[in-house]
């Protein structure tokens, strides 16, 4: 078996059918789909049995709800395939994934896929491209992570089955359930090669979008980028603050869910106070983020949290 592909699925009938759809449509007998159903309470479960009634290669594991990590971990502990990809199951592929990634691991065989993504908002698509293609070194990869250039999802990369044999994903993790696993993982590869094809199609959702992001994710956010700047760069890794300079600068501008997050919100925005300079010099900071740094401490962070939430609302109107 080359390929497992595992779509963890909770309570998305209206899009289960649309992912499937894309995966069918190109997908061989060197691939198994393997659907694990995390206690849906819609039509999920049901839509994902029909398919494996008439589909020999999608295999369907039903479970107590137990959030992503538990359905991935399933998922992991019945695959088959030398490689595996993960896919969404309100997202979808593009016509071209499978033969893109099965030309990339006949012909090189490498320990990791990389390629780039389309946004679907609410129809209007957008190309997201890293830059990245050909051949990176773990170094390489590794720094871009810290940078995040190269985005840790899951779902846009394809890795050997070997790398995952002592890797699982934290049950308890509240939001980023992946990104422990991808930091763990970057340590262990050698062989990645990265496609500068937009494969997958990221979709944004009105009714899953929550214009007001709660403070214990913005803070789960950024303890979790720190974690990682330090666990690479403990390894000897060259990498950049970038990635937690951004998720420290999230935080500082969110409003408080509880009072007693304020202590919190004020390390984080001491700590981009204090950093400052170097998030102004560093290359790899996204220009927003160098400005909006800037300017708070010019206007204050109050002010830049309405005028920021401002234009959030808008952009998602």
């Amino acid at each position: 078996m080359l390929l497992s592909i595992i779509i963890p699925v909770y309570n998305v009938e209206k899009y289960l059918n649309k992912c499937l759809h894309s995966l069918l449509n190109q997908v061989t007998e060197e691939v198994e789909i393997i659907c694990v159903d995390d206690g849906s309470t819609d039509g999920s479960g049901i839509i994902c049995d029909e398919y494996a009634r008439n589909h020999s290669n999608i295999h369907v594991y039903h479970k107590t709800n137990g959030g992503v990590s538990s359905a991935r971990n399933l998922g992991l502990s019945m695959a088959k395939g030398r490689y595996i990809a993960w896919v969404d199951p309100d997202d979808y592929v593009g016509f071209n994934w499978f033969s893109r990634i099965k030309e990339i691991l006949n012909n090189d065989s490498p320990e990791c896929i990389l390629f780039d993504y389309y946004t679907d908002d609410y129809g209007k698509v957008t190309e997201m491209h890293s830059g990245f293609s050909g051949k990176i070194t773990k170094e390489k990869l590794i720094f871009e992570l810290s940078s995040d250039k190269i985005k840790s999802g899951m779902v846009l990369k394809v890795v050997s089955s070997k790398i995952f044999q002592n890797l699982t994903f934290d049950e308890n993790a509240v939001i980023f359930e992946d990104y422990d696993v991808i930091t763990d993982m970057a340590l262990l590869l050698n062989d990645i090669i990265a496609i500068p094809d937009c494969l997958y199609y990221y979709v944004r959702r009105r009714e899953s979008l929550v214009n007001h992001v709660s403070m214990k994710k913005r803070l789960i956010a950024a303890r979790i980028a720190g974690e990682r700047y330090k666990k690479f760069k403990n390894e000897g890794y060259a990498v950049t603050k970038a990635n937690f300079w951004k998720m420290a600068l999230l935080v500082a501008l969110n409003e408080l869910d509880q009072p007693e997050q304020v202590k919190d919100r004020c390390f984080y925005r001491k700590l981009i106070r204090h950093d400052l300079i170097n998030i102004i010099k560093d290359g790899n900071v996204e220009i927003q983020v160098k400005l909006v740094s800037l300017c708070s401490v010019v206007l204050s962070y109050s002010i830049m949290g309405k005028i920021w939430n401002a234009v959030r609302e808008r952009r998602y109107k």
